[in-house]
């Protein structure tokens, strides 16, 4: 799919659900299929392609492989709570 927040498709999904255009016995499991979804495709990117990924220049151009190495060493030094702020606050999920 588009690669959007999963906030946004859960927030429509309460909406269309508020407003009874959806039940809910099939909303939850297609929201949460997706999410699930799209947290393993993120993390199959990184686990399979990782530092090859800085060899493409709208890759480099986002993020510089050295920054990248700092946010590495944050997380190895940092390790849980990097992991929780990035896994609530959407912008820096991925």
């Amino acid at each position: 799919g588009l690669p959007i927040p999963e906030d946004l498709p859960l927030v429509l999904s309460g909406v269309l659900l508020h407003q009874s255009k959806v039940q809910l016995k099939y909303i939850f499991p297609t929201v949460y299929f997706g999410i699930i979804l799209g947290d393993l495709i993120i993390y199959g990117i990184g686990r399979f392609l990782g530092r090859s990924l800085f060899k493409y220049n709208f890759v480099s151009k986002i993020i510089s492989e050295e920054r990248a190495s700092r946010i590495n060493q944050k997380l190895h030094k940092h390790g849980i709570w990097v992991i929780f702020l990035a896994r609530h606050l959407f912008y820096f999920r991925t």
